[in-house]
Formats: C-alpha cells, sequence, structure tokens
C-alpha cells in the first residue's frame, strides 16, 4: 500500500502548478517560454495570416538522457538540422547556448513530465495572447527537431492547429485513419530506408517530406512529378520551403494520392566538402535526373573522388549521363 506521503507526492507529480512547475525547472535550467517564435522557416507564415510556436528539444541523442527521434536513420542523424544548423549549429562543435537549452528541456520533459507540460501549456497560451494582439491564428508544431507522442498536449487546444513531421509509420497510419486529434496534421519524412512506408503513405492521401539538392522551386518547376524510386509510381510535387505550414499543402489528390512535399538540403554549418558526398550518395537526397548548374552534384563535383563519382552513376540508371557531365566538368 502506499503511504500517505507517497500519495500526496503522486498527487503534486500529477497535478503540477505553474508555480511549482516553474521550480522545478529552474533546477535544470528551464527559464521562459520554451516555445520558440520567430524561428526564420515558420515566420513565413505570418504573411499567410498564422503565428507559429515550435517546441525544440535536444535531437536524438544528444541530451544523453533520452532517444527523441526514435525513427532516425544514419543519414538522417548526418544532416540533422536540430544539431548542425541554425543557432544550433553556431559557434564550436560542442554544445552552445542553444543546444543546452534544448537539453535542459529534454531532460525536464523525461524526468518531470508534469512540469514542463504545464510550461508548455503556459508558452502556447502565452503564444496564444500574441497572435491575437496580431490579428494572426496561433498554430504549433511539439516536435520542432524531435519526434515524440504530444497527444495529451494537442488535445488540451482543440481549436489550434498543431502540425509536425514524423518519420513513424505507425503514427502515419492512424494519422491517416483518422485516429489522432482532429486539429493534428502529420507529413512523413522520407529517409534512405523508409521508401517502401512513404510509398504507402501517398498511396493513401498522405504527403511525404523529401530532401533534394536543388531549390524546391527549381525542382518542382523541372518535374511536376517525381518517383522515389525509379521503377515506381510518379508522384505531384509541391514547393515546401515557400512557408513551414504544412496544413496548408494540398492533399490528397483527385486519384486519391497524397504529395511529395520538396525541400532544398539544408548544409549546415563546419561541413567539409568530402562529407557532403557521403550525404548525396546515401540515398536520403533525391537527387534529379538531368544535371543542373546549381545542382550540389555540379557545385561540390571538384571535391569528389573517382569512387564516389562512380557511385553516383551506378545509384541509378539515369544518373549515368550526370555523372558524365559532371566529369566532363572536373576535366575542364
Amino acid at each position: 500500500m502506499m503511504t500517505d506521503n507517497l500519495i500526496q507526492l503522486a498527487i503534486k507529480i500529477a497535478t503540477c502548478t505553474l508555480v511549482d512547475a516553474r521550480k522545478i525547472a529552474a533546477e535544470y535550467g528551464v527559464k521562459g517560454n520554451i516555445w520558440t517564435f520567430g524561428n526564420p522557416k515558420t515566420s513565413k507564415g505570418e504573411s499567410m495570416g498564422y503565428y507559429t510556436g515550435i517546441l525544440h528539444l535536444a535531437a536524438g541523442v544528444s541530451s544523453g538522457v533520452a532517444n527523441m527521434c526514435k525513427w532516425m536513420t544514419k543519414q538522417c542523424r548526418f544532416l540533422c538540422l536540430g544539431l548542425k544548423a541554425g543557432r544550433a549549429a553556431l559557434g564550436p562543435r560542442k554544445l552552445n547556448v542553444c543546444q543546452k537549452a534544448r537539453v535542459n528541456r529534454t531532460k525536464l520533459y523525461k524526468y518531470h513530465r508534469a512540469a514542463f507540460m504545464a510550461i508548455a501549456k503556459h508558452g502556447i497560451e502565452a503564444g496564444i495572447r500574441k497572435a491575437d494582439r496580431l490579428g494572426l491564428t496561433f498554430v504549433f508544431r511539439p516536435n520542432g527537431t524531435s519526434d515524440e507522442d504530444f497527444t495529451e498536449l494537442i488535445k488540451a487546444y482543440p481549436n489550434h492547429q498543431a502540425y509536425d513531421y514524423t518519420k513513424s509509420i505507425d503514427k502515419m497510419r492512424d494519422y491517416l485513419a483518422g485516429r489522432l486529434p482532429k486539429n493534428y496534421h502529420l507529413t512523413f519524412s522520407l529517409s534512405e530506408s523508409n521508401h517502401e512506408d512513404a510509398r504507402w503513405v501517398l498511396d493513401n492521401g498522405g504527403n511525404v517530406a523529401m530532401v533534394c539538392d536543388l531549390d524546391a522551386s527549381l525542382f518542382c518547376g523541372l518535374y511536376p512529378e517525381w518517383r522515389i524510386n525509379a521503377d515506381g509510381r510518379a508522384y505531384r510535387t509541391i514547393v515546401g520551403d515557400a512557408h513551414d505550414c504544412r496544413f496548408l499543402d494540398d492533399g490528397p489528390n483527385e486519384d486519391g494520392s497524397g504529395n511529395l512535399i520538396v525541400l532544398k538540403l539544408k548544409i549546415a554549418n563546419g561541413y567539409i566538402k568530402s562529407d557532403l558526398w557521403d550525404i548525396l550518395l546515401g540515398g536520403f537526397i533525391q537527387l534529379q535526373s538531368q544535371p543542373h548548374p546549381d545542382s550540389m552534384v555540379i557545385k561540390y563535383a571538384k571535391h569528389a573522388t573517382p569512387d564516389q563519382l562512380h557511385v553516383l552513376s551506378t545509384r541509378r540508371e539515369w544518373l549515368a549521363m550526370a555523372a558524365a557531365q559532371v566529369e566532363e566538368k572536373v576535366a575542364c
């Protein structure tokens, strides 16, 4: 049987007040609003009438206490924007102020969930008030640099749109089957190892985010439709870099299929040119079939080894011409 002290402790943990939550959060170095407003990409939504709050936790296993991206792959770890881009990439490669803040939030999330949720809800409510003052609609993205289950948090705000990217096929199945909150929109993220899952999502009306080596607008202009696999079905492409409000993306189409949301590869600070070839050849990035002067293949060809060019030419049959033109450019 639980003692009175244990009962009181359980009640306190389950019903953490904001005052108590702030005290607990301070012990972990978490202060102020844990949501980010004015992110360079999410702020693009303001011209469309949306004010976005995004929650950044420590990506992958970088917190040392939990894996916040359970479906991460080798290539997405290598490319991770949560560690190697934006403010998280400023300064030396060791943890900077931004990364430390994310680690602290993750520890709070891991060890004091009720306190974390109280702080998170307070931040959302502050965001709602700010959006009202600006005459905008508040929306939020709880998995800015994670892939966790925030259903409880999303259900608490049924009148406000939430959205995320995910690599979890189970989440996507639940989403497409209508088993997730109605105010929650999900976009599946393509990686080097989940092409079959991505095709299932697309065939069942869901959208899939795809990273390419060209500007997204240029890529979609060249390829209104795209095959994830050379022998597979072609799906409609949509520019994903114009804004972050994925819930505004079209889909499903008249034939019931979803769309490929095209995003340009963001080059993180500190990459050396040889690393880029590991990225380009790893299968995570979709390389255009016709080489273009603005492509990363052309741009960084002079740093490629003959073996890397050979891998490029054999990765897909239609890349042989691209490799030939790259070799010609290097020779010049």
